[in-house]
């Protein structure tokens, strides 16, 4: 063989490989991008996962624990001896409520309300004491959605409130200041009671502390991304703006998700099916939350429960990722395989320059032995 045709298979080889790699490293990249990429979305999931999980810790009992208050018998005893309650009876469940408050500090309030509306028997936790609430203290509940909803089931059911604000003689409850209020976030398990003649005496009715999983919410933020809680109305629950939660109790009601995130709205409100959607700047991983008598669900097609106006209603954990944060990583990731690639074209670029020198030597070499 002549060392011109030699010479031709070496750069044909040498063409070959740069052909190869450059296959080689494009197809490289496509999967790694894409792996890349589901890891990063995989990551997000998880995440939201983690954060349903300490959701699912609140107490999930609080059904079983109204019904069984509704069957203490000293308290049917008070409310089938007629329209008089004595003070040592009202006495006996005042300390069966204050040490069924005491079992969980989850619960600050547990009250009877008789038929007509009127708090009969109310005990409070407000976080550093326990107290029975004084006569002059009680309160009209005839006209609050919970009391009239619960009023209409049959004995031994459930009715779960939405989540809103606590309600104090016809004010949110605000435990701080005005320039700084803490407002107390709650849910609302009820149950009608009735005499032993099956005439209904009112109802019993607990309060229980919706931080302790909001709270969970709020911990969770991470640079990049957002997560909150809304109902399926679109409103903070649970949201990083503390200003803008629970803004339909208040008089700006443009604080919703619908505002914030008009591209979204219908794929994350009214499809929970799908648990993620993108629009051009943002990914949006949700899961849908339906509260139930004995636990909080997650999967699809679990029972719903009754709001005050009858409708099904359900809540919407959202993790907002911002894409560009994504993309650091995708990108970061790019530059890794450029580099390489880089590397690999120096390599090549190398070789072809040292034998297009030897050939060239070679040749002059040649040239002077002729």
């Amino acid at each position: 063989m002549s060392k011109k045709f030699i010479t031709s298979l070496i750069y044909l080889f040498l063409f070959g490989l740069i052909v190869f790699l450059a296959i080689f490293i494009y197809s490289g990249l496509n999967e790694g991008l894409k792996t890349d990429n589901a890891n990063a979305l995989n990551l997000i999931d998880q995440r939201i996962k983690g954060i349903f999980l300490e959701i699912n810790n609140f107490p999930g009992g609080a059904a079983d624990d109204i019904l069984f208050l509704s069957r203490l018998s000293c308290f049917n005893d008070l409310i089938s001896s007629g329209d008089t309650i004595s003070d040592s009876e009202k006495e006996s469940i005042e300390r069966d409520f204050l040490a069924f408050l005491k079992q969980s500090s989850a619960y600050y309030q547990a009250r009877y309300i008789d038929e007509l509306g009127k708090e009969i028997v109310r005990v409070n936790f407000d976080g550093q004491q326990y107290r029975a609430v004084e006569p002059d203290e009680l309160q009209d509940k005839q006209y609050r959605y919970y009391f009239d909803q619960t009023m209409i089931l049959d004995k031994g059911n459930v009715f779960v409130s939405e989540l809103d604000l606590n309600v104090e003689n016809g004010m949110i409850e605000n435990r701080g200041i005005r320039a700084n209020p803490r407002y107390v976030p709650v849910i609302r398990y009820a149950t009608p009671v009735f005499s032993s003649q099956d005439e209904p005496r009112g109802i019993i009715i607990v309060n229980v502390y919706a931080d302790y999983f909001l709270e969970d919410i709020e911990r969770s933020q991470k640079e990049g991304e957002v997560t909150f809680l809304i109902n399926n109305d679109g409103y903070y629950l649970a949201h990083p703006q503390k200003e803008k939660e629970f803004a339909f109790m208040f008089d700006n009601k443009s604080d919703n998700f619908s505002t914030d995130y008009p591209g979204a709205v219908d794929k994350v409100i009214d499809n929970c099916s799908e648990r993620r959607t993108e629009t051009d700047d943002s990914i949006f991983t949700y899961r849908c939350i339906y509260p139930m008598a004995s636990s909080f669900e997650v999967y699809e097609g679990s029972q719903k429960l009754s709001t005050n106006n009858g409708d099904d209603y359900y809540w919407i954990l959202v993790t907002v990722t911002d894409k560009d944060e994504v993309q650091k990583t995708l990108k970061d990731f790019q530059g890794r395989y450029l580099w390489l690639t880089l590397l690999f074209f120096l390599i090549v670029s190398i070789i072809i320059i040292l034998v297009a020198l030897l050939t060239k030597l070679s040749g002059a070499s040649g040239s002077r032995k002729k």
